[in-house]
């Protein structure tokens, strides 16, 4: 869900009728077709991520990562771009680009692992 102020006035909406409303997760990076799992995290809640997972970091060159939220919810922060950060939930994971900074956020509720692909 996104907040957009807009939608709280009558002329604000008035304003948007027709236009075209850029999607947030199509902005996340798309994990190459040919990408293939190598390994894993085990599986984190909010009490067990670790401090570098939730600070800035990277992966290799070459590596990708695949947040996969088991239950609740994740935020996911792509660093050094404008407003790039997605709740992530079951069935909506989260794509790191190689060397991309990034950090993550997870909710009380959220389990999660992250894959690694090359």
């Amino acid at each position: 869900m996104e907040v957009r102020e807009w939608v709280l006035t009558e002329e604000g909406r008035r304003g948007r009728i027709g236009a075209s409303l850029p999607c947030r997760y199509c902005r996340m990076p798309r994990l190459p077709d040919a990408a293939s799992e190598y390994k894993r995290t085990k599986i984190f809640d909010a009490t067990t991520t670790p401090a570098g997972l939730r600070s800035s970091h990277t992966t290799k060159a070459g590596v990708w990562g695949e947040i996969v939220v088991l239950e609740g919810r994740v935020l996911y922060v792509i660093e050094n771009e404008d407003d790039a950060s997605f709740v992530l939930r079951p069935g909506t994971p989260g794509a790191i680009a190689p060397e991309a900074p990034h950090h993550v956020e997870p909710y009380d509720d959220a389990r999660f692992f992250v894959r690694f692909l090359r």
